[in-house]
């Protein structure tokens, strides 16, 4: 029993860790060096694939640290939080019945979490008259499809750590 806590608390703190190294790049490295104009979301991509090794509940969790961890590091608005949180149950829901934890369902769901985050900040930019329409092909489409080239790594590195003690 002890050995089995000790596994759960090691594999919950490496992969608060995979989030937080996500938020500090996200944060530092690629909001100075945007990729063809565009800055990666790594946040939502990390709570997708970290949400995919466990089950709903977790992936509910996952989601709410990773919303929380974006607000405030200050690089997102605060409904992002629940946004997370509902892709996070969502992905490990989905993964638990129906999807095999492999990379195409990553990429896939990756895809749903960064336009479930995306498209309402756009909306909500272009209602309050500081986004153009032209903003959603310009700005929001390759920032998406950037934020998935960083899906291979995450998933990597959450698949790794999500076979922390198992033989």
């Amino acid at each position: 029993m002890l050995y089995r806590n000790r596994i759960t608390i090691a594999r919950w703190t490496l992969w608060v860790l995979l989030l937080t190294a996500a938020l500090v790049l996200q944060a530092t490295v690629f909001n100075r060096l945007p990729l063809l104009g565009a800055i990666p979301q790594l946040i939502p991509v990390a709570v997708v694939c970290v949400a995919m090794m466990g089950s709903a509940e977790t992936g509910a969790v996952v989601g709410l640290i990773g919303g929380l961890m974006s607000c405030l590091g200050g690089d997102a608005l605060v409904f992002v939080i629940p946004i997370l949180a509902f892709a996070g149950a969502l992905t490990g829901g989905l993964c638990s019945i129906y999807f095999t934890r492999s990379l195409l369902p990553a990429l896939l769901l990756g895809l749903g979490a960064l336009l479930l985050c995306a498209v309402p900040t756009w909306l909500l930019q272009w209602y309050l008259g500081h986004a153009p329409l032209s903003a959603l092909w310009h700005v929001v489409a390759p920032e998406v499809l950037i934020s998935l080239v960083y899906t291979l790594p995450l998933y990597w590195l959450s698949w790794r750590i999500s076979l922390l003690g198992r033989q």
